[in-house]
């Protein structure tokens, strides 16, 4: 074996070959990123790390995702404050509640240091927040959740949706109402529940989605459909990159499942904003 050929195998993405669950995976990766490479090129094995982990949480093997990204959430550049940013979100999927929130912590900081895209940058401040709901301390998320905020000049209309959600779980149900109100207005797809507050609410948990059981470790979905036989993508919605299309067949019928989400509220705007932009049904599930 030559030189370059031996660097080409050091390479993680090449290590990984074998041992990966699905080798569609495997083929797409190997063809976006192996077959580009000069054959004299170096391995840059944070990157191919990078794109490793990313493509095992797309694919929804979670537990594989998170030794390529540990290894890739090194230094202070732009891959490993996309690494760290991924496992927090990886971790949460999992119910890790405490590495979770330290993983979205270390973001918020490569956040500060001008590493991660701003659109991550919210969203890992919120992680924190989520990851205080999940461990069941509503009234600290509640202030990581308005910590959130402050001085960022993008955040998601979804974040006024799990103040709402926080503060149901704590009891202060007008409160939680009238909160719920402000966030609707604010959110097209969503506009159709305004003064219907309670009504949402009682949506969400007879889907089981309005938790606040701890315990409870979910992974939430949207199934669209029925679609037709080879309706495999959604023309005209925008998808987060992290989020992964895949399509099933349920009672002699196609659908397309979308997913996972690490919340409820990112689902349930998910489901809403495909029903308005296309002709199909769409709904929440539970893993």
């Amino acid at each position: 074996m030559t030189e370059p050929e031996r660097r080409r195998f050091d390479c993680p993405i090449h290590r990984q070959w074998t041992s990966w669950k699905s080798r569609w995976t495997v083929i797409f990766i190997f063809l976006l990123t192996t077959l580009t490479l000069p054959t004299d090129a170096p391995c840059s094995e944070p990157d191919e790390l990078l794109i490793v982990g990313r493509a095992h949480y797309m694919a929804g093997n979670l537990s594989e995702a998170i030794d390529p990204l540990e290894s890739a959430a090194v230094g202070d550049d732009q891959v490993a404050a996309e690494a760290i940013y991924l496992l927090g979100r990886i971790y949460l999927l999992r119910g890790d509640f405490r590495q979770s929130k330290e993983s979205f912590e270390r973001a918020v900081e490569k956040c500060d240091q001008g590493y991660l895209r701003t659109s991550s940058c919210w969203r890992a401040a919120m992680g924190i927040g989520d990851a205080l709901f999940g461990s069941g301390q509503y009234q600290e998320a509640i202030r990581r959740y308005r910590q959130a905020t402050r001085g960022r000049t993008q955040t998601g209309p979804e974040l006024d949706l799990k103040l709402a959600l926080a503060e149901m779980a704590l009891g202060r149900e007008k409160q939680a109402l009238e909160r719920l109100r402000e966030a609707l207005v604010g959110i097209p797809v969503l506009s159709g529940w305004v003064g219907r507050e309670r009504d949402f609410m009682n949506n969400l948990s007879m889907q089981g989605l309005a938790k606040n059981a701890p315990d409870r470790i979910s992974r939430f979905y949207v199934s669209v459909g029925p679609v037709g036989r080879k309706v495999t993508t959604l023309e005209g919605i925008v998808l987060n990159p992290a989020l992964h299309i895949q399509r099933v067949k349920t009672d002699g019928r196609f659908y397309l499942e979308v997913g996972p989400f690490v919340d409820s509220i990112e689902a349930v705007m998910m489901a809403e904003t495909i029903k308005s932009g296309t002709s199909f049904g769409a709904e929440v599930v539970e893993r």
